[in-house]
C-alpha cells in the first residue's frame, strides 16, 4: 500500500500537468532520488518545473492488533529554477498582461498543495493531510544552482495486515528435498502445459537432492 500510496500522488500531479489545468507542465516528475550524485550524472540540468515524491517513514502505529494501522509521513518536493535571478525561482515570472509566463516555487508548493490535500487516491488509507512545508536548502549542488526547492510533508494512516501463523505445532525439520535447474535455464517444470513452474519436478530437473535427517 505505501508504494501504492506513492505512485498515485505522482500519478495525480502528473494528470494536473497533462491536463494544463496548473498552466505550466513538469519537466522533471519523478520518485525521489536515494542517491542525488547518481541522479545528476544522469540527469545533468535540472529540467524545471520538477517536482519528486517520496516515502519518508512511518511515524508511530495505532490501533490494536485487529485494527492495527501505520501513520505514514510522504514527501513531496517541488523545485523551479530561472534564470533571471533569486526572486524569479520563488516569484516565477509573468507577461506584461500578467499571464503566467514562469511558475516560481511558491505557487508549485501551492498547486501540490491543493491538488494532495484531502485525496485517497481509492485506496484504503486515510485522506492526505499537510503537515507542513519549507524550503530545502540546495546546498553546493550545481544541478540546483539557480533553483528554489519546497518540501511538502503530508501524513496518511495505512493498514497494516495482520498475519497469523497456523495454530498447530511447527514439527521438526526431518526432510529436505531440491529440484535443480543449470543453465540454461527453463526446463525443469513438472507439467509444462500448466501456468507457472510446476514443482516438485524431479523427471525434467537437471539435479536434484534429498535428505532425510535421522534422529
Amino acid at each position: 500500500m505505501i508504494d501504492q500510496t506513492e505512485l498515485s500522488i505522482l500519478a495525480h500531479l502528473q494528470a494536473a500537468s497533462d491536463s494544463d489545468m496548473l498552466g505550466y507542465r513538469y519537466r522533471q516528475l519523478e520518485t525521489y532520488p536515494v542517491d542525488w550524485d547518481e541522479y545528476l550524472k544522469d540527469k545533468g540540468q535540472l529540467a524545471s518545473p520538477a517536482a519528486w515524491v517520496t516515502f519518508a517513514g512511518i511515524d508511530r502505529f495505532e490501533g490494536g492488533k485487529s485494527n492495527l494501522r501505520a501513520i505514514c509521513s510522504f514527501g513531496v518536493v517541488v523545485a523551479a529554477r530561472n534564470e533571471r535571478s533569486e526572486t524569479a525561482t520563488r516569484h516565477g515570472h509573468r507577461k506584461q498582461g500578467g499571464a503566467l509566463a514562469e511558475v516560481g516555487s511558491y505557487q508549485m508548493m501551492l498547486d501540490a498543495a491543493g491538488l494532495l490535500v484531502g485525496e485517497d487516491f481509492g485506496l484504503d488509507i486515510d485522506k492526505l493531510e499537510l503537515v507542513a512545508a519549507g524550503p530545502v536548502p540546495a546546498g553546493n549542488l550545481a544541478f540546483l544552482r539557480k533553483a528554489s526547492m519546497f518540501a511538502l510533508h503530508f501524513q496518511t494512516a495505512v493498514a497494516v495486515e495482520k498475519l497469523q501463523l497456523g495454530t498447530g505445532q511447527l514439527t521438526d525439520f526431518a526432510k529436505f528435498h531440491a529440484n535443480w535447474d543449470i543453465a540454461p535455464h527453463g526446463n525443469v517444470d513438472a507439467d509444462p502445459e500448466a501456468a507457472g513452474i510446476q514443482i516438485p519436478a524431479d523427471a525434467t530437473a537437471d539435479a536434484n537432492d534429498h535428505v532425510e535427517i535421522q534422529p
